[in-house]
């Protein structure tokens, strides 16, 4: 547990009642566990030998050259897909930031010292990622509609590379800081 006397630093969520956080957790976990599903399940097809990593190697493809050997790689299901993708994924970008966020600002509360700064500033940092991976989408859509991309490919990558970045940091805290945390609470120690 935090020190009593350690500064209390704002988080993102303080506007939420603390009986309410838990439900919120969970809510929120169901969304983007479902939504994770769902995405995968429609991505399928999107993997070829021009995408190792289907959406992802589209989202990374960076030049217009990469990304259209990627859309022609894409059958017209395939391109569909893509479509929906992309669609759904303005869903789920506002879900995977408020639930990181929930639970960098969770474990914060928690830990001391740096650890607890480090999550605090990731709870309010990873929100960041929603109007990244937004605009990232909105190039996508470009390219996909467009057989000559322009720059929109450099754009997607220019969006997408921070996004990841801030997603791989906030689950990375999530699994270094709050892994022990749990363990701490459910030996009570």
């Amino acid at each position: 547990m935090q020190a009593p006397d350690a500064p209390h630093a704002r988080g993102p969520f303080d506007w939420v009642t603390a009986s309410a956080r838990r439900p919120l957790v969970w809510c929120l976990t169901a969304l983007v566990v479902g939504l994770s599903l769902a995405l995968a399940a429609i991505a399928r097809p999107l993997a070829t030998p021009e995408a190792p990593q289907g959406i992802v190697s589209f989202e990374l493809a960076r030049t217009a050259e990469a990304a259209t050997a990627i859309v022609a790689s894409w059958s017209p299901r395939a391109r569909e897909a893509a479509m929906l993708s992309l669609g759904l994924d303005y869903l789920y970008l506002l879900a995977y930031p408020a639930w990181l966020s929930l639970v960098c600002q969770a474990i914060a509360r928690v830990r001391n010292g740096a650890a607890a700064a480090l999550g605090m500033a990731l709870a309010w940092a990873i929100w960041l990622a929603a109007p990244l991976d937004a605009l990232e989408n909105a190039a996508l859509i470009r390219v996909l509609s467009d057989p000559a991309p322009g720059v929109w490919p450099a754009v997607a990558w220019a969006c997408a590379v921070p996004k990841f970045a801030l997603v791989f940091a906030a689950l990375g805290f999530c699994i270094v800081a709050g892994v022990p945390a749990l363990l701490r609470r459910a030996t009570g120690r």
